[in-house]
């Protein structure tokens, strides 16, 4: 049996967090990509407030590519259809949302501080420096 999917693209400062995230997660892009917008997708089941987004394209962001299970896309498509906006910009919302609470959340930052000092120390260790 196989899994519809589809492939979704993420650009900028928010590719580069879903990164950072999966990394302190330890798990791979697309598996924190794919958290996140199923929680957002639940979220917004119960959460029917209209809004409106406007959204301009700035050159020059980084991309990130990833595909979905087809449900949980279609499932995104509707929310987005239903607030008026294209499904870009919601899976941009959702992963935006996403990441604002990992902002907030002391266990996935103390993750994140262990690993930047591993990192740092590793940097040190490969330029010869002695911290």
């Amino acid at each position: 049996m196989s899994v519809k999917s589809s492939t979704v693209v993420v650009a900028g400062t928010v590719a580069e967090e879903v990164e950072l995230q999966a990394r302190a997660d330890g798990i791979s892009i697309a598996a924190a990509v794919r958290q996140a917008a199923e929680k957002y997708v639940q979220r917004r089941q119960t959460d029917r407030a209209p809004r409106q987004e406007t959204q301009q394209l700035i050159h020059n962001r980084k991309l990130l590519a990833t595909r979905f299970p087809f449900d949980l896309v279609d499932g995104l498509n509707h929310i987005a259809y239903a607030d008026g906006i294209n499904l870009a910009s919601e899976i941009r919302e959702s992963l935006s949302d996403h990441l604002l609470a990992l902002r907030e959340d002391p266990d996935f930052q103390q993750r994140l501080q262990t690993l930047l000092e591993r990192d740092q120390a590793l940097a040190y260790r490969m330029c010869g420096v002695i911290p």
